[in-house]
């Protein structure tokens, strides 16, 4: 779908839960919502410094999107309380 999208010059948009390593090192640019709020929005390169600035230090060996599923799951409420961080 990459080659695709750049070979034919197009946008290919994808909702995807939790990706392994390999495919989310082929995203260009990521979106996360959390209870209907955009949390993040901008080059998937940058999300884990992104989330570590806001003191969410991806661990390392982690798989990320693991990590921020992990950060961001509403049936924790020490994730509920972190809401207002993210906004």
């Amino acid at each position: 779908m990459k080659k695709l999208a750049a070979n034919k010059n197009r946008t290919i948009a994808l909702t995807i839960h939790q990706p392994n390593s390999d495919i989310f090192s082929l995203f260009d640019d990521l979106i996360f919502m959390v209870a209907g709020r955009l949390v993040y929005q901008g080059p998937a390169k940058d999300s884990t410094q992104y989330f570590d600035q806001m003191g969410f230090k991806c661990p390392e060996f982690s798989n990320p999107p693991d990590y921020f599923m992990s950060i961001m799951y509403h049936g924790s409420d020490d994730n509920v309380a972190n809401y207002p961080r993210y906004f």
